[in-house]
């Protein structure tokens, strides 16, 4: 009887099949794939490339900007400096101004730099 349950569990084949444990093994095996980034993602690492940094640019010369204009509230409001503060607080509004300047400038150099780039692979995504 021993022998016929042992050949009945042979025959029997049990799997269990879990798709998070499949989906985190493979997220961490393609952690160590070189060079296999498909033509999409590389489009979109290239657009988020663009955008990110023309933003982050734009952030930066922003807060500078809102530092000057702060420089410069303190000189009127603290020292009564009523003029080199006004001029100080002007130049700070200016500054914040030029963040969406340099939005738009680093945004057309950027665009400039990996349009062919980006073209091509849309093309030959859509095709």
């Amino acid at each position: 009887m021993n022998d016929e349950k042992l050949e009945n569990q042979k025959e029997t084949f049990n799997y269990s099949y879990s798709s998070i444990r499949r989906e985190e093994i493979e997220k961490i095996r393609n952690k160590y794939i070189q060079n296999q980034e498909d033509d999409l993602s590389e489009l979109r690492r290239l657009d988020n490339h663009i955008t990110n940094t023309a933003t982050f640019a734009s952030i930066f010369v922003g807060i500078v900007g809102v530092l000057v204009f702060g420089t410069g509230l303190s000189l009127v409001l603290s020292f009564s400096k009523y003029v080199s503060g006004i001029i100080v607080g002007f130049l700070g509004l200016l500054i914040m101004g030029a963040g969406l300047l340099v939005n738009k400038i680093i945004l057309k150099k950027l665009r400039e730099k990996y349009g062919n780039r980006i073209i091509e692979l849309s093309d030959k995504l859509l095709k």
